[in-house]
């Protein structure tokens, strides 16, 4: 079910950029995360030696603007997310690594140049 959802979003952006070239735009984005969870769990003991992981997201957007002031954009984008820190009972280092596929759809008003004002509603894929 989730490969047909994203051939048809794929499907979707195709015809859309052939039939409205001229209002659509594509890109990529890229970029580093550096992530980090708190846990409230009975067994675990915060110490020192949390820390955060570090990791990238990366994806594709395209932003389909309806007039000078208005826009839509989706984008779809891997991001990994996670901590690390060291158990205190075992004094093992634990990895927490977490991979998230979103697709978040964005409205996008400008105010004045270079000020925009955003609405979104994200969607976790997987």
């Amino acid at each position: 079910m989730k490969k047909q959802n994203l051939f048809l979003i794929a499907l979707l952006l195709a015809v859309s950029t052939s039939t409205f070239s001229q209002n659509l735009s594509l890109g990529v984005r890229g970029g580093l995360n550096v992530a980090n969870l708190s846990m409230n769990l009975p067994a675990y003991k915060p110490s020192d030696s949390n820390g955060p992981r570090t990791s990238f997201n990366a994806g594709i957007y395209g932003q389909y603007s309806l007039n000078e002031k208005m826009a839509l954009q989706a984008e779809l984008f891997y991001s990994g997310e996670g901590t690390h820190f060291t158990d205190p009972d075992t004094e093992w280092p634990t990895y927490i690594k977490l991979s998230y596929l979103n697709l978040p759809i964005l409205f996008k008003y400008t105010i004045v140049k270079n000020f925009m004002l955003w609405l979104a509603r994200k969607f976790l894929i997987c």
